[in-house]
C-alpha cells in the first residue's frame, strides 16, 4: 500500500476506542477541523457517497453502481485485484504489548473469523513504550540524547504497526461489500465488528503518536530552549521556567510536565507580554456599559446607544496596547458611523499626523464622501481626499493637509507594486514574504510607503477583502503604517481561521500577527483530532475577545434588540425530482464521482491530474446546475455567452506567442486552481477564465470589465491597456486569452480551423434575448417541448400564490446562472408575469433603471437578480419575498443577498424560500454551509465571548500559553 492510498482512508471517522479515555463521537464534525482547508473536504465528500455501501441512497443505485463501487474501494485503499481477502501465509501476533489487551475481537469471532476468509489478524511489532519514557529526566545531555534515540524508534515502531492495522482494516471493508459477506448475516456481524475492533486500535496508535511525537518534542526544546549552545557530555540540565527552586531536577517526568495541564507548560515566555497586553483589554460589557459617552462636538448626528458603547470601546482600545482592533457589527448598525465618529473623538496633537487612511472597495470611496459631508458638522472644516489613478496626491507631505484620504484596495495594491517592484520580484518565490519596509522606493516613490508616511489612523471597511494572505492586496495592506488601525467587517471570517492571520498581521497584534506563533497556537491546534481543537476555539474565543466587538440585530441593549426590524422568516422548500430529471442527475452524478475519484487519488506516478482542482469544481458546477435543469448542462457555462470571432481569434495569436516558461506557469496555476484579482474568488469553471496576455495571470469573466474600467493605464484606438495587479505588467484588453483557447493551442496545438470548430463561433455575442431564441432552438430538436424542471415548478408556485394571495408584495428570484434565468423568463412569459432583470452583463444604466423601476411601477413585481452582482450595496426593500433557487458555498453571501430586503427601512415581514433538491450535491453544499457557519459562530459568538470575560487570570493564561492551571503563571 502506497503512502498517498494510506491517506485517502477515512481513518477521520474511526470508531470511539474501546478504554476509558474520552473522545469526540466520530458522527460528530468539528466545526472547525474540517474547514481549515475547506475546499479538500468538499472534494472527499462529493465522492463520499460511493465510497461505502451504506451512503448509497436506494436499492436500485446501489444494485447498478455495486461494481464500480467494488473496484473504488479496492483503488482507494489498495493495490490488491482480489475480491477475496488474500489467505495468511504466516503466523500473526495480534497482542498489543502496550497494555496487553487484544483490540481485535474476542476468541471466538477470531475463529469464526479466520475459518470463513483463512485471513487471520494483523501482524503487530511489539509496541510497548521504552522504560526510560518512564523515567525521570536525564540530568546529562548524553542521556538526553540516549533517551531521543530509544523514543524515535518506538515512534517508527508504532507507524510500522498503523500502516499494518490500515492494510488489515482495508481488507476487511474490501470483503464486507462481496456477496459472500452481504449474504450472510452472521458473518456481516462478525466482520462489522472486526473492523470496528481495528478502527480502535488505530486510533490508539494515533494517540500514542501523538503523545510519543510530544515527548520528543519536549526533549528536543528541552536542549535547545534552555541550553542553546551544543550539548557536551557531563552538561546538567538547568532547572524548569516556574519550576520552584527547591525542586530536584531528578523529579522531573515527561508526563509531568508535557500532558498534565495543571502543571506549567513548555512555552516561549519571550511573548508573555504581548499576551498580558492582551490580557488587560479582556473586560466585562457592563465596562463599556455603564456611563455615558458624549457625542464628539463635530458630529452632526446623535449616535444611538450601540454606537455609543461601540465608540467608548474604540477609544478604549486605542488607549491599550492594541491601538486598533475589529469592528465586526453586523451590516446596518451603522460600523461606518461609529469610525466617523472615532476620528472626531480622538484626534492627533498638534505636532503629530492628523491624516485618517480608509481603504475599502471602489464601489463604496464615494460612499465614505457623502458619509463625511453628511456626518460631520460644516463648521468641523473636516477635509477629505479620494486617491484614484486619474487624481493622485505625490508625497506623503501632500497628504497630511488633509483629515481623511480615500483610496479603494485595488488603487492601494498598484501602489505598493509599483514602489517595491524589485523586492517582490526577489521574493517571488516566497510568497508569503513582505519585503522590508526601507526596500521600496528606487523606481518609483509612493506616498503610502515612504519612510515618513506614518497615518494617524489607517481603516480597513470590508476588511475580509485582505484575507487570503497570499494576495498582492493583503500584503499591501500590511506593509502600511500608522499608530491606530481598525478593520470594520460583518464577517471577518468566512471559509476558515486562516482567514484571521492576514487581519492580525495588518493590526499588528502581538505575538499572532507573526505566523509561525499564528500556526502554532491557533491554526495547528484546530486541526488536530485528538483534542487541540476545543482548546483552540477557547484560544480563538479569547483572542477575539481581546480586540473584536461584534453586535447583531438581535444583540440586546436595555432589553430591546438593537433594530427592531419585521421579522424575518426562513422557509426551506425540499423538492423531488421527477424521475427523467432523476435519472439524468444520478448518471451525470456517477460519471463525475469516477472522475473525481481518478483526480482525487492521481495517476499513480505522483504527478497531480493537470487542472485538477479546476475539473473537480466543475463537475460540481454540472452537478449544481443539473438540479435546476438539465439544460443548463447542455448549453455550459461556456455557452452562456457566445464567443466573438475577434475574442477567438485574437486569443490564439497572442496564445501562439506564449512562451515555454509561460505555458508552464500557466498549466501551473491551472494545477491548482485560479483566483480572480478583482474579487478575489476562486474560479469554479475553466470557461470562466481569463488569462491577461502579457503575463498570464487571470480574472474572472465577470469581472473582466471591471478590470479595464478601474485600472485602465492607456486608450489607444478604443482599446484599453491596464496592469496587472498580480505583476504589475501592462496588459491590452484586446490580447485576453480564454483559458480554454490556451489549453487548444498551446496544449493540444490546434490549429485555428480546429479551434473555430471546437468554440462553434458566432459572428456576434448573443444578448439574453438571442440566448432564449438559441435555447427554444434546442427545445425544438428536442422534439418541441420544454420540459419544466421540479425547482423552477416549485418556484413559479411560489411566485404565482406570492402574487395572488399578497397582490401588494414584490418577490426577488436570486440565482448564479443567467442561463436559469433566461429558461425562467419563458415560463414567466406564459403566466403572464413581468419581470425584471439585474445582472452582471447589464451595464450601470441599465442596473439603476431596473432598480428604479421596481420601486416605481407596481406592475414589475418580479427581480431575477444575479446572486454575485446583487448580494451588497442595494437596498430593495420595496420587496418582501425572496426566493434563492440554489445555495452557494459560502452562506454569507446568501446572508448578505437576504439583507437586501431585511434591513432597516423595510415596513413588512420577510419571507425567505430556499428550494433546494433532496439527495443531490445541494445537501453536502448545505453541510458545508453549516460547518463554515458554526466556524464563524463559534469564533465571533458574543455569548462564548461572554464566558470568556468571565473566566480567571489563570485560566486566561492558560489558553494562550502562558501557564498551567496551577496557578504558576509569572505574569
Amino acid at each position: 500500500m502506497s503512502s498517498d492510498e494510506v491517506q485517502i482512508l477515512d481513518v477521520s471517522e474511526l470508531s470511539p476506542r474501546h478504554d476509558d479515555r474520552p473522545v469526540r463521537d466520530s458522527s460528530e464534525t468539528s466545526p472547525v477541523s474540517s474547514l481549515v482547508s475547506p475546499q479538500v473536504p468538499a472534494m472527499h465528500r462529493f465522492v463520499a457517497p460511493y465510497r461505502r455501501k451504506d451512503g448509497i441512497r436506494d436499492e436500485t443505485k446501489r444494485q447498478k453502481l455495486e461494481p464500480a463501487f467494488k473496484s473504488e474501494v479496492i483503488d482507494l485503499t489498495s493495490d490488491a485485484e482480489e475480491e477475496e481477502p488474500p489467505p495468511a501465509n504466516e503466523k500473526r501476533d495480534y497482542t498489543d504489548n502496550d497494555d496487553g489487551h487484544n483490540d481485535d475481537m474476542d476468541h471466538e469471532d477470531d475463529v469464526v473469523f479466520v475459518k470463513s476468509t483463512n485471513i487471520s489478524p494483523p501482524t503487530t511489532k511489539p509496541s510497548s513504550q521504552p522504560h526510560a519514557l518512564r523515567e525521570p529526566l536525564p540530568t546529562t545531555a548524553e542521556g538526553l540524547r540516549n533517551v531521543l534515540v530509544q523514543a524515535r524508534e518506538y515512534l517508527h515502531r508504532l507507524n510500522e504497526n498503523v500502516k499494518r492495522l490500515m492494510e488489515r482494516r482495508t481488507a476487511v471493508i474490501k470483503y464486507l461489500t462481496t456477496d459472500a459477506c452481504r449474504n450472510d448475516p452472521k458473518k456481516t456481524d462478525h466482520f462489522q465488528r472486526m473492523e470496528t475492533a481495528i478502527s480502535a486500535k488505530i486510533e490508539r496508535h494515533f494517540m500514542k503518536i501523538r503523545i510519543t511525537s510530544e515527548k520528543i518534542q519536549l526533549l528536543c526544546q528541552y536542549e535547545h530552549h534552555f541550553n542553546p549552545r551544543p550539548a557536551v557530555q557531563g552538561d546538567s540540565l538547568p532547572r524548569y521556567y516556574g519550576e520552584p527552586e527547591n525542586s530536584g531536577s531528578s523529579a522531573r517526568t515527561y508526563d509531568t510536565y508535557a500532558f498534565n495541564p495543571y502543571m506549567q507548560r513548555f512555552n516561549n515566555y519571550s511573548d508573555a507580554d504581548d499576551i498580558q497586553h492582551l490580557l488587560d483589554t479582556i473586560k466585562p460589557d457592563e465596562a463599556y456599559e455603564d456611563g455615558d459617552v458624549r457625542d464628539p462636538e463635530d458630529l452632526s448626528v446623535a449616535l444611538l446607544k450601540h454606537q455609543k458603547i461601540g465608540l467608548k470601546w474604540m477609544l478604549s482600545m486605542e488607549e491599550s496596547a492594541n491601538k486598533g482592533g475589529i469592528l465586526a457589527d453586523d451590516m446596518g448598525l451603522g460600523k461606518t458611523v461609529q469610525a466617523i465618529a472615532l476620528m472626531a473623538a480622538n484626534k492627533a496633537g498638534l505636532d503629530e499626523c492628523k491624516t485618517n487612511l480608509v481603504v475599502a472597495p471602489v464601489s463604496l470611496l464615494q460612499q465614505w464622501g457623502q458619509e463625511l459631508d453628511f456626518k460631520l458638522k460644516k463648521q468641523s472644516q473636516t477635509s477629505y481626499f479620494i486617491f484614484h489613478q486619474g487624481n493622485k496626491l505625490n508625497t506623503f507631505k501632500e497628504m497630511t493637509r488633509y483629515d481623511v484620504v480615500l483610496v479603494s484596495y485595488n488603487t492601494l495594491t498598484s501602489e505598493m507594486k509599483k514602489h517595491y517592484r524589485l523586492a517582490l520580484e526577489e521574493l517571488k518565490t516566497k510568497k508569503a514574504t513582505l519585503p522590508e519596509r526601507d526596500d521600496g522606493g528606487s523606481h518609483y516613490r509612493s506616498p503610502f510607503y515612504t519612510s515618513d508616511a506614518v497615518f494617524h489612523r489607517i481603516i480597513l471597511d470590508e476588511a475580509q477583502a485582505i484575507k487570503n494572505k497570499l494576495t498582492q492586496t493583503s500584503k499591501a495592506v500590511a506593509l502600511l503604517d500608522s499608530k491606530y488601525r481598525w478593520c470594520l467587517s460583518g464577517t471577518p471570517i468566512q471559509n476558515n481561521i486562516d482567514e484571521l492571520y492576514p487581519i492580525l498581521r495588518f493590526l499588528k497584534i502581538k505575538p499572532y500577527c507573526e505566523e509561525a506563533r499564528f500556526k502554532e497556537r491557533i491554526s495547528n491546534a484546530l486541526r488536530s483530532k485528538y483534542g487541540g481543537e476545543t482548546r483552540g476555539v477557547q484560544t480563538v474565543q479569547a483572542l477575539l475577545t481581546a480586540i473584536l466587538l461584534r453586535r447583531t440585530k438581535k444583540t440586546l441593549i436595555d432589553g430591546k434588540p438593537i433594530l427592531q426590524l419585521p421579522e424575518k422568516h426562513v422557509v426551506v422548500n425540499h423538492v423531488e425530482m421527477k424521475e427523467d430529471e432523476r435519472k439524468f442527475y444520478y448518471n451525470l452524478e456517477a460519471q463525475s464521482a469516477d472522475t473525481a475519484k481518478r483526480i482525487l487519488a492521481g495517476s499513480g506516478d505522483g504527478h497531480k491530474h493537470k487542472g485538477g482542482y479546476s475539473a473537480i469544481l466543475t463537475l460540481l458546477l454540472r452537478l449544481r446546475q443539473a438540479c435546476d435543469h438539465k439544460f443548463l448542462v447542455k448549453i455550459g457555462e461556456n455557452k452562456e455567452r457566445e464567443f466573438k470571432v475577434s475574442t477567438i481569434k485574437n486569443g490564439f495569436e497572442t496564445a501562439k506567442r506564449f512562451d515555454r516558461t509561460l505555458c508552464d506557469q500557466i498549466n501551473e496555476q491551472w494545477k491548482s486552481g485560479f483566483s480572480c484579482q478583482m474579487c478575489f474568488d476562486v474560479i469554479e469553471a475553466d470557461a470562466n477564465v481569463i488569462l491577461l496576455g502579457s503575463c498570464g495571470h487571470a480574472v474572472c469573466r465577470d469581472c473582466q470589465e471591471q478590470f479595464f474600467e478601474d485600472n485602465t493605464e492607456t486608450v489607444w484606438n478604443g482599446v484599453r491597456s491596464a496592469r496587472c495587479k498580480t505583476c504589475n505588467k501592462s496588459s491590452s484588453e484586446s490580447l485576453c486569452v480564454e483559458l480554454l483557447v490556451f489549453d487548444s493551442v498551446c496544449n493540444k496545438r490546434l490549429e485555428w480551423r480546429d479551434v473555430q470548430k471546437q468554440f462553434n463561433i458566432q459572428t456576434q455575442s448573443l444578448n439574453s434575448a438571442q440566448r432564449i431564441e438559441k435555447i427554444k432552438g434546442m427545445i425544438a430538436s428536442e422534439g418541441g417541448q420544454l420540459e419544466v424542471s421540479a425547482k423552477i415548478e416549485r418556484c413559479l408556485t411560489l411566485i404565482k400564490d406570492i402574487l395572488e394571495t399578497k397582490p401588494g408584495e414584490k418577490v426577488i428570484v436570486f440565482s448564479q446562472f443567467m442561463v436559469l434565468f433566461d429558461i425562467l423568463e419563458l415560463f414567466l412569459r406564459d403566466h403572464g408575469i413581468e419581470y425584471l432583470r439585474y445582472d452582471g452583463s447589464m451595464n450601470v444604466e441599465a442596473k439603476s433603471a431596473s432598480v428604479a423601476t421596481f420601486y416605481q411601477d407596481p406592475n414589475k413585481k418580479v427581480m431575477l437578480l444575479s446572486l454575485k452582482a446583487g448580494n451588497v450595496g442595494l437596498t430593495l426593500t420595496c420587496a418582501s419575498h425572496v426566493i434563492i433557487l440554489e445555495p452557494f458555498w459560502n452562506p454569507f453571501v446568501e446572508k448578505q443577498a437576504q439583507d437586501r430586503v431585511h434591513r432597516i427601512s423595510q415596513v413588512r415581514e420577510v419571507y425567505v424560500h430556499r428550494i433546494l433538491i433532496r439527495n443531490t450535491v445541494e445537501d453536502r453544499i448545505i453541510e458545508l454551509q453549516a460547518e463554515k457557519e458554526k466556524l464563524v459562530e463559534s469564533a465571533l459568538d458574543p455569548t462564548a465571548r461572554q464566558q470568556v470575560n468571565r473566566l480567571s487570570r489563570v485560566e486566561l493564561g492558560f489558553l494562550f500559553g502562558l501557564n498551567g492551571l496551577s496557578g504558576l503563571e509569572n505574569v
